[in-house]
């Protein structure tokens, strides 16, 4: 069974899949940090990652076994196609804001019939020794995972809408974004915050859709997160793990 089939197989079966943000170039910090976490998190959209280091970070999560997701930099056909067939499990698009950014999402991620995804994936069609190009085809409409960030209060008061559309896998909420949108100046734990964050979720896991959710390493509110029915969490990064940890020994020894 592939990377992607384990992830979405241990949602369904309601566990909690937890991953960090990967924003150094090198490729051993996604070897490291797949050595635990579900999956890594790659950030095109803040950071230096080009698209030769992000299929390095990938094939080091594919070697432990874990899955790739990759934030685009926007909701942009050429950027999607290039990481997709750089061979990552899945895609993150920021700043959708309508239905209309939905469907676009939807067409450049999927092949025909579902969407008019270009077809050229050397990587993840095994450089052309697959045996049957159909059943690649159908292999990656039904498991290229695709979510879409509910970032902005344009995508907040279209929610139910862009819920209906058929083709996408996950909502991930962006929260400093979002709740800089909402007027809450990066206040994503303030209680009018939680109770919209609370309203996105519960709203979401009636359609069947899944619920992901990128932020740095507050456990505590990680925890309430989860608890609101968050299905995968992506928590600090790996800077952010050096950085503490570098803080910790020194501080702890320094006294």
């Amino acid at each position: 069974m592939k990377e992607i089939e384990v992830f979405r197989q241990a949602i369904k079966q309601g566990k909690k899949m937890l991953g960090s943000n990967v924003a150094l170039n090198d490729i051993i910090s996604t070897e490291i940090v797949t050595r635990t976490m579900d999956f890594v998190w790659l950030d095109m959209e803040h950071g230096g990652l080009n698209i030769e280091t992000v299929e390095g970070h990938i094939m080091m999560a594919k070697k432990n076994c874990k899955i790739a997701l990759v934030r685009v930099p926007k909701l942009d056909e050429a950027w999607i196609k290039m990481v997709l067939d750089a061979g990552a499990h899945g895609i993150i698009i920021p700043q959708i804001r309508s239905v209309v950014d939905v469907k676009l999402a939807v067409e450049f991620t999927r092949y025909y019939p579902v969407g008019k995804r270009g077809f050229g994936p050397r990587i993840p069609y095994r450089y052309g020794e697959m045996s049957s190009t159909r059943e690649y085809l159908e292999w990656a409409n039904k498991n290229i995972y695709v979510a879409i960030q509910i970032e902005t209060r344009e995508a907040y008061e279209h929610l139910d809408e862009i819920l209906a559309v058929k083709g996408f896998d996950s909502i991930c909420i962006g929260p400093a974004d979002f709740s800089l949108s909402m007027g809450y100046y990066a206040d994503i734990t303030c209680p009018e915050m939680k109770a919209i964050l609370k309203d996105i979720i519960t709203r979401t896991k009636v359609t069947g859709i899944d619920v992901g959710f990128g932020m740095g390493t507050n456990l505590a509110y990680s925890q309430e997160l989860l608890e609101m029915g968050v299905d995968w969490l992506q928590i600090g990064e790996d800077y952010n793990y050096i950085n503490n940890m570098c803080e910790n020994i020194y501080n702890t020894l320094k006294k």
